[in-house]
């Protein structure tokens, strides 16, 4: 049985989206999705823009392109780190907006067109929550501001508008939530209530994708529910 696929393609935003400490807004797509497409993550934890472009050949020739219906780009959170910073994830934002296009555009050169791609702006930060969650942790230290992701979410949406795909903007519904701080679980990472909140935004717009791929709304499960099936001849309802 082949599903259509939805690749979640960034940094550990995507990577995380699993992973029950993060909210697990991968998970919660999943379970919507169950018979009608794979959720498949691909998320890599402290990469940049930079580093992405290095494999996206190699992420995306896993995947047939003829089955992916929608692909979801996250990436900025580390790009938008301080120059100073001791890890040496800084991208300047030029670059940061280039590679963006470059992501897409080789999406585009291997058969995902533009329309089935969903960009989302880094979410909003808080430094000090995260700087003190990697100094339990004993984990190198980011530095970095809020207004600085800011500017590199609004560097993510020119980029959209300019290659007209679709733009979800992370940043915008984080920060001017009024529990904002309780939607991250670490400052920077989100919490189960940021995942249910990212889920309510980016559900809809992913439905729409799949649909369209599928051409089918509303959708359909695969093989029929259990109490369509032929009792005597169980084969009948699947042929």
């Amino acid at each position: 049985m082949s599903l259509p696929k939805i690749v979640l393609f960034g940094d550990s935003h995507s990577q995380r989206s699993f992973d029950p400490k993060s909210g697990c807004w991968g998970a919660l797509l999943a379970d919507k999705f169950q018979r009608i497409a794979d959720v498949i993550s691909r998320g890599f934890s402290g990469y940049t823009t930079r580093f992405c472009k290095q494999l996206m050949r190699d992420v995306f020739q896993a995947i047939p392109s003829n089955e992916i219906a929608c692909v979801t780009i996250l990436l900025g959170s580390n790009d938008a780190t301080d120059p100073s910073s001791p890890s040496g994830l800084y991208v300047p934002i030029g670059e940061y907006a280039t590679n963006l296009e470059d992501i897409v555009n080789h999406l585009e050169s291997v058969g995902i067109p533009k329309n089935r791609v969903i960009m989302m702006s880094p979410p909003n930060y808080f430094h000090e929550t995260f700087h003190q969650y990697l100094v339990e942790n004993n984990q190198t230290l980011h530095v970095k501001s809020d207004k600085q992701v800011k500017e590199y979410a609004q560097a993510c949406k020119n980029v959209a508008a300019k290659l007209g795909v679709t733009f979800l903007d992370l940043n915008d519904i984080f920060s001017s939530h009024p529990e904002s701080p309780t939607l991250f679980a670490d400052g920077l990472h989100f919490s189960t209530k940021g995942a249910e909140l990212l889920d309510q935004y980016l559900y809809p717009l992913m439905l729409d994708k799949v649909e369209r791929f599928v051409g089918t709304k509303p959708l359909n499960v695969k093989f029929p529910l259990w109490n369509e099936i032929d009792r005597a001849d169980p084969s009948k309802s699947f042929q």
